[in-house]
């Protein structure tokens, strides 16, 4: 954990940073089943607060956040909550970040994330969305989903179904120094899925847009190589089978042929005993069943994850220009 005497500092960035945006929706009404869900957006919700400190803080910190009672009228009827006082902010300095020598490429992602969120609130004046700030990374890097870090996927496609602030702890770029909190719609007293992400503003050696352009670089470059290594073919064999199988339990069809199935693909397939040629055309072997298939697919699939896992967590060292 980080040491209590940060706390309010970073708390006041976070009311500041909080403040850029003025165009998220304060109340909500979420439709659960047939039961009307009252839902807060509100970055001074005290559940918020606590989601998005408590990870770095310990839950002791709420004793110390100042907070005031709140209402907001939705349809008509009033909806109170503790929300912190924003009058305790202080303008400082903006804190100064070091780049590390050597970061892994999760890290690395997720400092894309934190730099693509700082570069949105630049040019748009607001707090950007989960997608938002993640798919312009991921798209323009192409970047399968295998090989995004689980934290980030998640708040982008998984729903209400994780719990924010593991979210919140895992997709800070920096160790010692949190520069990403989040906006979940609060329900009663949980928080649900992430709406918003704040960027904490810092002070790095060069401008925010140089660090990211230089960082895709780099990330462009080790994808790139990585399509070029031996174990790649590995981590795609567990994607070719889950087409296989979807082919054969779901159209009865065992013809492997483009374009769902590209050469490579079919003579990765051939490489490990699954097909066989009839003519000129190539089929999976009639003696493997769907049954089979799946449980192949399900070995495949355990490694891949292995594999980007793995793959993930190696770190690479940055070049001096970076730093």
């Amino acid at each position: 954990m980080i040491g209590n005497s940060d706390f309010h500092q970073l708390l006041s960035d976070y009311i500041l940073a909080s403040q850029r945006n003025n165009n998220f929706p304060q109340a909500e009404i979420s439709i659960a089943g047939e039961k009307n869900d009252h839902s807060v957006v509100d970055p001074l919700h005290l559940t918020n607060v606590l989601m998005n400190f408590s990870p770095f803080f310990g839950v002791q910190i709420q004793k110390d956040i100042p907070t005031l009672p709140k209402s907001i009228d939705v349809n008509g009827k009033s909806l109170s909550y503790e929300a912190l006082d924003p009058s305790i902010a202080e303008k400082r300095d903006e804190t100064r970040i070091s780049m590390p020598n050597v970061m892994s490429r999760k890290k690395i992602i997720a400092l894309l994330v934190y730099l693509n969120s700082l570069i949105y609130v630049e040019k748009t004046g607001n707090l950007p969305s989960p997608q938002e700030s993640v798919f312009t990374v991921k798209n323009a890097l192409s970047i399968a989903d295998d090989f995004m870090p689980e934290h980030i996927m998640v708040m982008v496609e998984g729903g209400g179904n994780y719990d924010p602030s593991e979210v919140i702890l895992n997709v800070q770029p920096f160790p010692e120094t949190p520069v990403l909190f989040g906006i979940s719609r609060i329900v009663g007293r949980s928080a649900r899925e992430l709406r918003f992400l704040i960027p904490i503003p810092v002070s790095f050696s060069h401008g925010v847009e140089t660090i990211f352009e230089r960082m895709m670089s780099i990330v462009s470059g080790e994808l790139a190589q990585m399509e070029r290594e031996s174990w790649y073919s590995d981590f795609e064999f567990g994607r070719v089978t889950r087409s296989v199988l979807y082919q054969i339990s779901r159209k009865n069809n065992r013809k492997l042929r483009p374009p769902l199935f590209t050469d490579r693909q079919i003579r990765m397939l051939q490489e490990r005993g699954l097909t066989e040629k009839i003519g000129s055309e190539t089929f999976v072997r009639n003696t493997i069943s769907a049954e089979d298939l799946k449980m192949i697919n399900v070995k495949a699939e355990q490694e891949s994850k292995r594999l980007a896992g793995k793959w993930l967590d190696h770190e690479v060292r940055l070049p001096e220009s970076i730093l």
